[in-house]
C-alpha cells in the first residue's frame, strides 16, 4: 500500500484525566445540590408469619443454594462418589500425589474464582430467582497463613490438636477475621454486589461451622475422629460468635443481605438445648452491635427439629425466620408428622408458623427426580412458603437435579486433571440441565426484566437476525447474519406492563395478525404495544395485543403474530447492542464505506475506533509463486480485531500482498498457471473460513500489460466465483491513477476497489486536488462510483512520519504541511470525505496506525463526523444558533427531574427534584457552531457514547463540544461529536449520549437561572445538611480523635467519598474507601464549624461537623 515502510511508534496514551484531587475541590462548591437516597432492594424483616420489605410488602424468597463453591461436598466433585467427600480429603489427595501447598492453595484459588462470577448469578436472576444462598466455610475468613495451619490437619490428623491450641491462641490475641480483606469477605462482597444489581438478595449461610456442627462430616468439613466439635469445645462456640459479631459489623448496613443463616443444619446433637444457647449467644451478639436483619435459627435434625427452640424461649426474639430441609418428603400440602416441633412436611411448616407466629422458609429442597421437584415447589408456592434449591451446579455425566452441570474430568481421579476441572467449572463451559430447570425456574414475570431504554438485536431459532426492513409494508424477516442499522431495536415502556420496539423512530406493529408484523408506525398503540415474556432458557416470546404470539417463521417468510402457543420459532435470543455498534449502524446508514488497513507490524487492535468503519484489511500475506500463503504475521491480533470488529457490525478482510519493495514475482508466477490459481484460492478460503474473516483484499498493485494484465483477470474472476458462492467480499487495491493494467473486466468481479490516491510524489504527495482526480479516473474509466472507494494517507511525504508522529513534533491538525513534509490534515480529510461521499463509494485508510493517541484530533473522527453530517441532509436536526451561549442553565427531562453532574465526580444522572448547585450549567461557545456544558469550572463530556456522560473535564475537546439542537416544540437536544444523541435514561439509570433518533428521552425543557439565584447560593450559608440516610459521630468531636461516618443505605458497587469542608468551601480532610463504615481523623483539622459531604454512588450527603 506504501512504497516504503519504517518502523512507527506504536500507541499514544491519551491524555492524563485531571487529578482526583481536583474533582473533589470542585465538588465542594457544589456541596449543597443533595440528590434521594435511592435503592432498589430495601431491609427485610418479619411481620407475624410473613417476610416483608421496609414498604410492608410480603418478598416469598425463592433461591439457588450456591453449593460446593467455598465449601466442596464429594458428592457435588464426583458423581457416585462414596468415599471421605470432605473438602480437607480432596486436598489431602492432591497433597498425596505430590502437589504442594502453594500449588494447591493456587487452585483453589482459581476455583473460587471461576466456579461462581457474575455469569452465573446473572443467568439465575434471568430465569426468576430473587435469591441465593451463600454457603461459607469458615475458614475462608482465616488468614492465608492460618489456612495453612488448617491445612496441615489435613496432610495428618495429629496435627489437630496443636491446630486447635493455635486457634484458641489467635482466638486470645485478636487475631482472628481482623481484615475485611479476607477471602471470605470477599467471595461475599462479590455475590453482593452481582445480586444486587440483579435485584436479588443473599443469605449468608455458614454451612462449615468452627469445630463442626454434627457428625456428618462431609457437609460441613470436619476431621475424622473429631465429629460434634462445635458443641463439645467452648472455643468453637467462642471462635463461631465471633465470626459472626465480624460478619454483623461488616453487612449491618447491608439490605442486600436478606438474612444471616447462623448455622447449617445441626446434625445428631444430643441435646436440642446445646444448640439453643448458642444460638442464644449468637442472636444477642449481633444484636447488641444494633443490626436488625432477620436471623435464621436451624434446629437439630438437619435444621428440622425446634423441641426447645421455639421463638418463645429466645430472649431476643424479633426478626426470627426458622429453616425446614425438604429431601423426598411428602409434596401433600397437609402432611405432618407426629412431632409438631419436626417440620420438614408441609402440614408441619403450616401449623409452627401459625402457633409460633413467625415466618418459616425452606433453605434446602431437590436432589430428586423431575416430578417431585415440580410438584414439591408447586406445593410450597400454594401456601407462600419461600425456598431454596439444592444445588446450581455439580459434577455429573448427564441431567441431574441440579441446574447445571459441570463435566468430568474430576478431582477424585487424579491431580493431572487440575487444570481441566478449572476450566470445566466455568459458566461458558456448563451444561444446562434443562429438565430440571424447567422443573424448578420461578420464571420471570411478564416485562419485569425488559430492557426498557436499550438498544437491542433479536435472533430466531434459525440463528438468524430480526430486521425491520427499513419499515417495508412487506413485511420483517428473520433472516440476517449480522447486526446493521435495521437490526437493532429500541426497547421502550409502552405502559401497562407492555413493551415497544422501533427502529429509526418507528414502531413494530402486529398488524394485529391479520398481515405480516411491519415497522413503520409514528406511534405505539394497541397493536404495537407487546407482552415481554421470558423463556427458562433466557430467552424471550412477544406476545401481541391480540394475544397471539410473534412468529420468525423460521425466516422462509415474513414474520407474523399469529401464533397460539410458542414454541421455537417463537422464541428470541436477545441482547444489547454496545454503543460503539450504534454508532456503526449509523455511520454505515448510506452504504458509504470506511475502510481501515491496519498492518501486522504496528498498530494496536484495542486503540481502533471500530464504531467509525465499516471494513477493516488487515496487511499483509504474501502468496508463494506456486499459490500458496505465508503464515498470518501475529496471528493473536487478527484474532482480537475480528472479534472486535464483528462484535461492532465492521467486516474485517484479510489483505494480500502489499508494495512488498516491488517484488511481485510471485504473483506473476501462479497467475499464470491454472492449477496454481486454484491452489491460491482454495488456500484463500481456508484462510478465511479457518479465523472467520469476512473477504479478501488483492493488493498485486502493478500487473505488467499484457498476459500478466489477462491472468489478473483470470485470477479475480476465480476469487470472486468462489468467495462470493460463500458470501465473502472480494476487494483490491489499485494505482491512484494510471492503472491501465487493471482492465474494466475486473470492475465486475470484486465488491470495491480501494485506490491509493497517495504516493503521488516526494512532498505533497495527495492533495486534495489528486484526490479528485483519481476518483474521477476510475469512474470514468467505467467504475461503478459505489465501488469507487477513494484512499487518503495518514502519513507525510518525505519522511513517511505517521501523522499522530507529526502532531507530536508540533504540526498544525488543520494543515497539510509541516517542516517540508506533506500531510493531510483534518480540513483536507474532511474536503475528501464529502467528495468521496457526494462521487464515489467510501473512504479508504492507509493506515490506521498512524490516528493512535490523536484523541479530538482524530482524521478518523474527521472522517465520521464529515459522514454523520453529510447523512443527516434532511433527516438530522440542524444544530441552532440560538444555544443561550454565556448564561446558566438548569436541563429538565421528560420526567419533570433535572439533570446534575454529581458533583463533578460520579456519572451524571437526571434525577435531581430542584435546581441545586450540581444541577445548574454555563452554556460555552465550543466553536464550529457547538456549544459546551459546565459546571464548577468542569465540563460535560459525552465520553464518546462508550460510558455514562460525566462532568469532570478540565478543557473542551472533542467529546466536550455538542451540537445543540432546537426541536419544533419549543425543547432542545444534544448531539455528541460522536452524532449520537444525549439521553436522561428516564432518570432510572446513568445519562448517556448513544441514542440514534430523538425520542422522549432525548428532550430536555431548559431555562436561564436568575441572576438573584445564583448570587443567593454564591453567598449561601453552607448549613443545609441532610437528616436521614447516614450518622456521624461522636459530634461534637474533640480535635486529634477520630470522627465515625455511617453509611446506612450503602450502595456496594461504589467507593464511600468523604470531604469535610469548611466555610471557605475549603477541602480540610477527604478519605475514599469500599466500605459503609469510615473513620475519619481530625488530628490535622483546626477546631471549628465544618460541612462533610458524603458520596457513595448516585446518593449523597451532607452533616454538619463541629471540631472542639
Amino acid at each position: 500500500m506504501m512504497t516504503c515502510y519504517t518502523n512507527r511508534l506504536r500507541d499514544i496514551p491519551r491524555l492524563a484525566r485531571q487529578s482526583f484531587l481536583t474533582c473533589i475541590m470542585l465538588l465542594l462548591a457544589l456541596c449543597l445540590g443533595v440528590a434521594p437516597a435511592f435503592s432498589q432492594l430495601t431491609r427485610l424483616h418479619a411481620d407475624g408469619k410473613k417476610i416483608v420489605n421496609a414498604s410492608g410488602q410480603e418478598v416469598i424468597l425463592k433461591g439457588v443454594g450456591l453449593g460446593g463453591w467455598l465449601l466442596q461436598e464429594g458428592y457435588m466433585i464426583k458423581e457416585g462418589y462414596d468415599g471421605y467427600g470432605t473438602q480437607w480429603s480432596i486436598k489431602k489427595r492432591l497433597y498425596d500425589q505430590g502437589q504442594t501447598d502453594a500449588q494447591v492453595e493456587a487452585f483453589y484459588q482459581s476455583w473460587r474464582d471461576n466456579f461462581i462470577t457474575k455469569a452465573d448469578i446473572d443467568y439465575i436472576a434471568s430465569l426468576g430467582f430473587n435469591c441465593v444462598r451463600l454457603p461459607m466455610h469458615y475458614d475462608l475468613f482465616l488468614t492465608s497463613a492460618q489456612r495453612a495451619v488448617r491445612n496441615g490437619v489435613a496432610r495428618n490428623n495429629d496435627n489437630y490438636e496443636s491446630y486447635v491450641t493455635s486457634l484458641t491462641n489467635w482466638y486470645n490475641g485478636n487475631t482472628l477475621f481482623t481484615d475485611t480483606n479476607l477471602e471470605g469477605f470477599r467471595m461475599a462482597d462479590s455475590v453482593l454486589k452481582w445480586a444486587g444489581a440483579n435485584n436479588m438478595y443473599v443469605i449468608l449461610d455458614l454451612h462449615a461451622a468452627p469445630g463442626g456442627e454434627g457428625s456428618d462430616i462431609n457437609i460441613a468439613d470436619i476431621f475424622p475422629g473429631h465429629e460434634q466439635g462445635l458443641w463439645t469445645r467452648s472455643i468453637y462456640r467462642d471462635i463461631t460468635n465471633r465470626l459472626w459479631q465480624k460478619l454483623s459489623a461488616h453487612y449491618t448496613n447491608n439490605d442486600g443481605v436478606a438474612f444471616y443463616d447462623l448455622i447449617n443444619e445441626p446434625n445428631n446433637v444430643p441435646a436440642n438445648q446445646t444448640i439453643h444457647d448458642l444460638f442464644e449467644r449468637l442472636i444477642n451478639s449481633i444484636r447488641a452491635l444494633g443490626d436488625t436483619h432477620l436471623l435464621m435459627i436451624e434446629g437439630n435434625g438437619y435444621g428440622n427439629n425446634y423441641n426447645y427452640m421455639e421463638p418463645f424461649t429466645f430472649t431476643n426474639r424479633t426478626n426470627l425466620v426458622y429453616n425446614a430441609h425438604r429431601y423426598g418428603n411428602s409434596t401433600s400440602t397437609t402432611a405432618t408428622s407426629g412431632d409438631i416441633n419436626q417440620i420438614s412436611e408441609l402440614g408441619n411448616i403450616v401449623n409452627f408458623r401459625n402457633t409460633n407466629n413467625c415466618p418459616v422458609w425452606v433453605g434446602e429442597t431437590g436432589e430428586n427426580n423431575n416430578s417431585w421437584l415440580s410438584a414439591n415447589i408447586a406445593a410450597m408456592n400454594s401456601l407462600g412458603i419461600g425456598w431454596c434449591h439444592w444445588t446450581y451446579k455439580r459434577t455429573t455425566s448427564g441431567e441431574s437435579p441440579a441446574l447445571l452441570r459441570i463435566n468430568p474430568p474430576t478431582l477424585m481421579d487424579g491431580a493431572g486433571n487440575m487444570a481441566a476441572v478449572l476450566n470445566n467449572i466455568k459458566f461458558a463451559n456448563n451444561v444446562k440441565n434443562t429438565s430440571t430447570i424447567a422443573a424448578v425456574a420461578p420464571g420471570t414475570p411478564t416485562n419485569t426484566t425488559a430492557p426498557i431504554g436499550k438498544t437491542i438485536w433479536l435472533r430466531g431459532f434459525n440463528n438468524l437476525y430480526v430486521s425491520s426492513e427499513d419499515g417495508a409494508t412487506t413485511g420483517m424477516n428473520c433472516n440476517r447474519t449480522t447486526v446493521q442499522g435495521w437490526e437493532q431495536f429500541l426497547v421502550v415502556d409502552a405502559g401497562n406492563g407492555k413493551i415497544a420496539l422501533s427502529n429509526n423512530g418507528k414502531f413494530v406493529s402486529s398488524e394485529d395478525g391479520q398481515q405480516a408484523i411491519t415497522c413503520n408506525r409514528a406511534t405505539v398503540q394497541g397493536w404495537e404495544a407487546f407482552d415481554w415474556v421470558p423463556t427458562t432458557d433466557g430467552k424471550v416470546f412477544l406476545r401481541g395485543s391480540n394475544g397471539l404470539y410473534v412468529s420468525s417463521e423460521n425466516g422462509t417468510q415474513a414474520m407474523t403474530c399469529t401464533r397460539t402457543t410458542p414454541s421455537g420459532w417463537e422464541a428470541f435470543a436477545y441482547g444489547e447492542v454496545s454503543a460503539s455498534a450504534r454508532v456503526a449502524a449509523a455511520a454505515a446508514a448510506s452504504s458509504f464505506k470506511v475502510v481501515g488497513y491496519m498492518p501486522s507490524w504496528q498498530g494496536s487492535a484495542d486503540a481502533i475506533q471500530y464504531s467509525k468503519l465499516t471494513h477493516i484489511n488487515y496487511a499483509f500475506i504474501l502468496p508463494t509463486s506456486t499459490g500458496g500463503l505465508t503464515a498470518v504475521e501475529d496471528a493473536n491480533k487478527l484474532r482480537s480485531i475480528i472479534t472486535k470488529a464483528h462484535a461492532n457490525g465492521v467486516k474485517v478482510e484479510i489483505s494480500i500482498g502489499g508494495w512488498n519493495d516491488g517484488n511481485d514475482g510471485a504473483f506473476e508466477a501462479f497467475a499464470a498457471n491454472s492449477t496454481y490459481r486454484t491452489n491460491f484460492t482454495n488456500n484463500v478460503l481456508n484462510l478465511i473460513n479457518q479465523y472467520g474473516l469476512d473477504g479478501a483484499d488483492i493488493d498485486w498493485e502493478y500487473p505488467n500489460a499484457g498476459a500478466s494484465a489477462n491472468n489478473y483477470v483470470a485470477l479475480m474472476t476465480q476469487l470472486s466465483t468462489a468467495l462470493h458462492a460463500q458470501g465473502k467480499l472480494l476487494t483490491a487495491a489499485v494505482v491512484g491513477t494510471d492503472g491501465g493494467t487493471i482492465l474494466n473486466a475486473v470492475f465486475a468481479q470484486v465488491d470495491f476497489l480501494n485506490l491509493m490516491a497517495y504516493d503521488e510524489n516526494d512532498f505533497q504527495h495527495s492533495t486534495y486536488a489528486y484526490g479528485q482526480q483519481s476518483l474521477n479516473y476510475w469512474v470514468g474509466r467505467g467504475l461503478p462510483k459505489e465501488k469507487a472507494i477513494l484512499g487518503v494517507p495518514f502519513y507525510a511525504h518525505p519522511s513517511w512520519d505517521n501523522y499522530n508522529v507529526l502532531l507530536q513534533k508540533g504540526a498544525d491538525p488543520y494543515a497539510d504541511v509541516w517542516n517540508n513534509n506533506g500531510y493531510n490534515g483534518i480540513t483536507t480529510i474532511k474536503k475528501k470525505t464529502n467528495f468521496a461521499y457526494d462521487n464515489g463509494g467510501g473512504i479508504m485508510i492507509w493506515e490506521l496506525s498512524g490516528d493512535e493517541g490523536t484523541g479530538a484530533n482524530s482524521l478518523v473522527s474527521a472522517i465520521h463526523d464529515a459522514i454523520v453530517a453529510k447523512d443527516g441532509g434532511g433527516t438530522t436536526p440542524p444544530p441552532t444558533t440560538t444555544a443561550p451561549i454565556g448564561q446558566t442553565i438548569w436541563l429538565k427531562g421528560n420526567t419533570g427531574q433535572y439533570v446534575s453532574s454529581k458533583g463533578n465526580v460520579s456519572p451524571m444522572y437526571c434525577n435531581a427534584a430542584a435546581v441545586a448547585g450540581w444541577n445548574k450549567f454555563l452554556v460555552t461557545d465550543a466553536g464550529n457552531g457547538k456549544v459546551a456544558l459546565s459546571n464548577g469550572g468542569l465540563y460535560v463530556s459525552s465520553e464518546n457514547g462508550a460510558a455514562s456522560m460525566t462532568c469532570n473535564r478540565t478543557s473542551v475537546q472533542g467529546w466536550e463540544a455538542f451540537d445543540w439542537i432546537v426541536n419544533t416544540d419549543g425543547t432542545i437536544s444534544l448531539r455528541g461529536n460522536n452524532g449520537l444523541y444525549v439521553s436522561s435514561e428516564n432518570g432510572v439509570a446513568e445519562m448517556t449520549c448513544n441514542r440514534t433518533s430523538i425520542q422522549g428521552w432525548e428532550v430536555f425543557n431548559y431555562g436561564i437561572v436568575a441572576a438573584a439565584a445564583k448570587i443567593a447560593e454564591a453567598k449561601a450559608d453552607i448549613s443545609l445538611e441532610t437528616s436521614t440516610g447516614v450518622l456521624v459521630y461522636p459530634n461534637p468531636v474533640t480535635k486529634g480523635t477520630t470522627l465515625t461516618v455511617n453509611v446506612q443505605k450503602y450502595d456496594a458497587t461504589a467507593p464511600v467519598q468523604i470531604s469535610m469542608v469548611d466555610v471557605n468551601k475549603r477541602v480540610v480532610a477527604y478519605k475514599k474507601v469500599n466500605a459503609p463504615t469510615v473513620s475519619v481523623s481530625t488530628g490535622n483539622v483546626s477546631s471549628g464549624f465544618y460541612i462533610m459531604v458524603i458520596t457513595n454512588g448516585k446518593n449523597s450527603y451532607t452533616k454538619k461537623v463541629i471540631i472542639q
